[in-house]
């Protein structure tokens, strides 16, 4: 048998990144990437990938690769991406050229843009998926945020929250909502948050239990659009500073290998929804990002396989009115300014929220009052929680201000 002028190793590595079929690139993160085809990509240290390289590898070199001959091509082909092209790949959300991309799942995407919405085979830029992840319902036109209405056993006012809720984590942003179910036991709490998760982001899991640290917190993120916990009874000081963190910019970083003092980091910006019977909000940063919805007791009470039945035949008619929404929303948005002194929680997800109203039928300046008016009374439980601030309420009952030392103010 001739020689093999290169080593398998390199032979194989070549001939992927030779292949018009493949384009290497990686993201700000230097975590390197491969798209096949006109769609499908993973990234190069991923199980899928893997089986692409020794499927590679059994055709050109005719032997099975060994896992050490795979761990050099993928370092190779790694070190490779570095020179291609740099994305920011997201998992169900981003934007391009104005317009807003939810991933469906299975490589094909919902273009939206102020004119309306369509689903197309490819987007514009790569997509990436999670194993995890499911597909979208298909969406049909002519349905009304109404249809919604049914499966949410609240109040108007928090209806509406929840709605806006949904609206602001569809959508590419530097600040997300955090919403928390609460109520007694039995009113159909994870249901509630499963729902919603199903038409943020689907996927085969449910609401997990919090991690124990901010640490594996992150790690949780990176591989969700919308962050999940389901039957919070407690949240520690680190925890609930993390979940502030997650909404607005979650970065975390550390040495990627004890070998060498290089530094790998990450920066995510996720939608969080947690529920319990307990209420767990009770630091004042954790709420001015958090929309608090109370669920009343269902009405009329039936089975969960009935449950789902109805929601799924509502399914493609709810998500069509949430994209003719995020659609209107996309149109007015850069339009609607509301001053800081008129939002109490985040700004951003009020004038999202208005920006969409005409779509959702409604009133200006509806969304905004209902939202203050969350955000108030979540503050007002905060303080009768607060010893100090029951302390200092009663005190200024009868005062507008007060100038004084701490000991005169304690007698």
């Amino acid at each position: 048998m001739p020689r093999r002028v290169i080593d398998p190793i390199t032979e194989v590595a070549d001939a992927i990144a030779a292949n018009d079929a493949i384009r290497l690139w990686h993201d700000i993160g230097e975590t390197g990437y491969a798209t096949i085809g006109a769609m499908e990509t993973w990234p190069i240290y991923s199980l899928r990938f893997e089986k692409y390289i020794r499927e590679q590898y059994v055709e050109l070199i005719e032997e099975v690769a060994s896992k050490a001959s795979v761990s050099c091509i993928q370092a190779e082909l790694s070190a490779r991406a570095l020179g291609g092209q740099m994305y920011d790949p997201q998992i169900r959300v981003n934007e391009h050229g104005g317009k807003l991309y939810l991933n469906m799942g299975d490589w094909r995407v919902i273009e939206i843009g102020p004119e309306g919405w369509a689903v197309k085979d490819s987007a514009p830029f790569p997509i990436i998926r999670q194993p995890h992840s499911i597909l979208y319902p298909e969406p049909v036109k002519g349905g009304t945020i109404e249809d919604l209405r049914p499966f949410i056993n609240a109040d108007d006012k928090q209806f509406k929250l929840v709605v806006a809720y949904i609206l602001a984590a569809l959508r590419k942003s530097l600040e997300y909502p955090l919403l928390f179910v609460h109520g007694a036991p039995d009113v159909g709490k994870t249901t509630m948050s499963n729902l919603i998760s199903s038409l943020v982001d689907p996927t085969y899991s449910t609401g997990a239990d919090l991690p124990s640290d901010k640490k594996d917190l992150g790690v949780h993120a990176i591989h969700r659009h919308l962050v999940a916990f389901d039957n919070l009874s407690k949240l520690s000081f680190e925890l609930s500073d993390a979940l502030c963190r997650m909404g607005t910019g979650y970065t975390a970083m550390f040495r990627k290998l004890y070998s060498n003092n290089e530094l790998f980091s990450y920066t995510l910006y996720r939608p969080v929804i947690f529920n319990g019977i307990a209420d767990v909000i009770w630091r004042d940063d954790l709420a001015r990002r958090a929309m608090v919805i109370t669920l009343d007791s269902p009405k009329l009470k039936i089975g969960p396989d009935r449950f789902k039945a109805n929601f799924l035949e509502a399914q493609p008619r709810i998500f069509g009115a949430i994209l003719d929404a995020l659609s209107c929303a996309i149109g007015r948005y850069h339009d609607i300014v509301l001053p800081d002194d008129k939002v109490y929680g985040l700004r951003s997800v009020a004038e999202w929220a208005e920006a969409a109203s005409p779509s959702l039928g409604w009133r200006s300046g509806e969304f905004v009052e209902i939202y203050n008016e969350n955000q108030i009374t979540t503050s007002q439980l905060l303080m009768e929680a607060d010893v100090l601030a029951k302390v200092v309420s009663r005190f200024m009952a009868d005062r507008e201000e007060y100038y004084g030392t701490y000991d005169k103010f304690m007698k």
